[in-house]
């Protein structure tokens, strides 16, 4: 039974203290730079609407360029910086 209690405590401790370290990100709005950029629908991506040219330009830089996305995490990823870039 002490060992449960022990264990638990422990297990309880672990969890608060991750949970302090983790950061909560606030979204914000980014300006627009230039309101006449070219705005481009992916054929991947067509639900998530058209996205500026410099968008997927950085979403390229940091993932892989779109047209070498194989796998379904290289798509996740590449979903994330879109929506994030957005």
């Amino acid at each position: 039974m002490k060992v449960l209690v022990t264990l638990a405590s422990i297990s309880s401790a672990l969890l608060l203290a991750t949970g302090g370290i983790m950061v909560i990100k606030t979204a914000t709005a980014r300006p627009i730079v230039n309101p006449t950029e070219q705005m481009i629908v992916l054929p991947a991506f067509k639900y998530l609407g058209p996205s500026r040219a410099s968008t997927i330009k950085a979403c390229e830089y940091d993932v892989k360029p779109y047209k070498m996305l194989i796998t379904d995490e290289d798509h996740d990823h590449f979903e994330a910086c879109l929506i994030d870039l957005t």
